[in-house]
């Protein structure tokens, strides 16, 4: 899809007064800061006046969403929730410096969300660091259910430039029946490390009960030594109802677009951009194929026609590779499967990418990659094969990449990398957080494979890069049948690169294929927006039809690439995109 000059045009409409580009509209709201563990609402004059800010004029009304503004002095955040979320600011007995929490819930019924916000002093230097610390917290200690973690999070940059690991995610299994409010009261004193009785003004428990959730909680580091936690918990059900506005609220708060230090002010933005082609992906499979995967690959295999039918509906131009991990063996080593078999060492057929006609052919190839894998699992290196040998890029071969497409590889497997082993350590292979020099010398031993995905070395060629996705061992990972090592080697590249992590215990896929679609669409997708907005106030519209953030034909955005993909929306080459949000203008942090 090709872009074409865009129009950014911030402007203030208040009290019949047009104020130029790139004005604050901080007098509404700044007015307030007395109150600074208080907020309040934008009132409905502000928003009526800030409606109008399409700069094509073919939809006068298209505006951002109406936000639930609040502030803490104390924690050093601006939070900018959708307007339906209650905010209820939570008191610590006797509270450190640079620590603070507050409560926010969505309460709609069957579709309730409870959130939170917590600020903590730390001396960890990543944020990368602090969510592992975090995240085992959560996993052992958390009472009346197990977690269990199924996504690793992403690493990025928040808007104002700070550390940031966001959409870490887990699956909590309660025992009886719980409800969100609860299991998030339990939560927010783990972070704490306080006990429940000694946080004032928690949220009352929810009317709902039930006895399977998700938890998504992002870690954001600030230079001035505090850690920002923003969770939020729901309904496992609900979130899976496309129907509900549960899933759309959840990934909105996990984006952590809505937080800015406590000094920043609100600005409007207001885009017309051009639609192109479809987005491209060459998308590379790297399949472990050792005994204790086989039933993960049959799991994954189920998926298949779910994740074709997601890609063809999100309007993505997909291809699919599947190799195995032998990179060991020069004539399988990053070839592609083309056929269906089950004859353990089968060739895999002629070495080419599979259309999106293809998924029994794709389910078969996952099942039975090519060749029989003898020793070790190289994923890590099969995938550098997999890309060389799939070069030079050509439009029209079914055995080259597209000059063209986004490449993507997702490597499944359930060990670390044999080429790695040795650097990590036996001792190592189920810890969440590796000692401090055994990380350091991983991270030298990365540094080639890093430059390799990103584009930067020789061996990839000018212009090469590519974004690597793992399925495989997550902190705090348990399969029935054994326990996966944590993938380590692998979440360093995932990270590097701006993928995610999915647990390979998982019972079905269908949740993390949906995430990997959305991905792509989105990182694929030229529809790129010049700042980043808070999502709860973006509206989009196509060719003057705004289109919903949820259900089978929506728009997706994504906060890393700050980039929007049109999912099962039918549109043509040229078609107008209009974009209306706010976006934080940050001032310096209080503390």
């Amino acid at each position: 899809m090709l872009g074409v000059p865009r129009t950014f045009v911030p402007l203030l409409l208040l009290s019949g007064l047009l104020v130029g580009c790139g004005s604050r509209h901080s007098t509404a709201v700044d007015a307030q800061r007395g109150n600074s563990d208080g907020g309040m609402q934008l009132d409905a004059a502000l928003d009526s006046a800030l409606a109008r800010c399409n700069a094509s004029g073919a939809l006068p009304s298209l505006g951002p969403a109406a936000i639930n503004l609040q502030r803490s002095s104390v924690g050093d955040w601006a939070l900018a929730l959708h307007k339906d979320l209650g905010y209820q600011p939570i008191t610590i007995v006797a509270a450190r410096r640079k620590e603070a929490a507050a409560a926010f819930d969505y309460s709609v019924a069957y579709q309730q969300i409870a959130g939170f916000i917590v600020s903590v002093p730390t001396t960890q230097r990543t944020a990368l660091a602090q969510l592992q610390l975090a995240g085992k917290i959560v996993v052992t200690d958390f009472a009346g259910g197990t977690v269990v973690q199924d996504n690793g999070g992403r690493q990025t940059q928040t808007h104002d430039g700070h550390d940031a690991v966001l959409r870490w995610r887990t699956e909590i299994r309660y025992n009886g029946s719980g409800d969100v409010s609860r299991i998030r009261n339990q939560l927010v004193a783990l972070l704490l490390g306080r006990g429940q009785s000694e946080l004032k003004h928690l949220p009352a428990p929810s009317p709902n009960a039930n006895g399977e959730f998700i938890f998504s909680l992002s870690t954001i580091l600030r230079p001035d030594g505090r850690a920002i936690y923003l969770g939020v918990v729901a309904d496992r059900s609900d979130y899976l109802d496309p129907a509900k506005l549960t899933a759309r609220l959840f990934d909105e708060i996990g984006g952590a677009s809505g937080l800015a230090h406590a000094g920043a002010s609100l600005e409007l933005g207001c885009e017309t951009l051009r639609t192109g082609t479809k987005p491209k992906v060459d998308l590379i499979w790297v399949v472990d194929e050792s005994g204790s995967m086989r039933d993960r690959r049959d799991r994954i295999a189920r998926s298949a026609d779910e994740l074709f039918g997601r890609a063809v509906a999100a309007g993505i131009d997909f291809r699919m590779g599947v190799t195995n991990v032998n990179a060991s063996s020069a004539a399988f080593a990053g070839r592609f499967c083309s056929r269906i078999s089950s004859d353990a060492n089968d060739d895999g057929g002629a070495d080419r990418f599979l259309s999106a006609n293809e998924a029994p052919i794709f389910a078969a190839c996952i099942k039975n990659p090519p060749g029989w894998q003898a020793v070790g699992e190289y994923g890590l290196m099969s995938a550098v094969k997999a890309i060389t040998r799939h070069r030079p890029k050509e439009a029209q071969r079914p055995d080259r990449l597209r000059p063209d497409a986004e490449v993507v590889v997702i490597v499944i497997g359930d060990e670390v990398p044999l080429s790695l082993s040795l650097v990590i350590g036996e001792l190592n292979l189920d810890k969440c957080v590796l000692p401090q020099t055994v990380q350091q010398a991983l991270d030298k031993e990365l540094l080639p494979l890093i430059d390799f995905f990103s584009g930067k070395s020789a061996f990839a060629t000018s212009g090469q890069r590519a974004t690597m996705h793992f399925i495989g061992g997550l902190c705090g990972s348990r399969c029935q049948d054994q326990k996966p090592n944590v993938g380590h080697g692998y979440l360093e590249m995932v990270q590097q690169t701006g993928g995610s992590a999915f647990d390979i215990c998982q019972a079905d896929f269908n949740r993390s294929m949906q995430n990997l679609v959305d991905l792509m669409a989105t990182n694929a997708s030229p529809l790129t927006l010049a700042q980043q907005p808070i999502v709860a106030s973006l509206q989009v519209a196509l060719d003057n039809v705004v289109l919903p953030a949820h259900g089978a034909k929506r728009y997706s955005y994504d906060v890393a690439s700050q980039a929007i993909a049109l999912v099962g929306v039918d549109f043509q080459a040229g078609s107008t995109v209009l974009a209306a949000y706010y976006y934080w203008e940050s001032d310096p942090p209080t503390s």
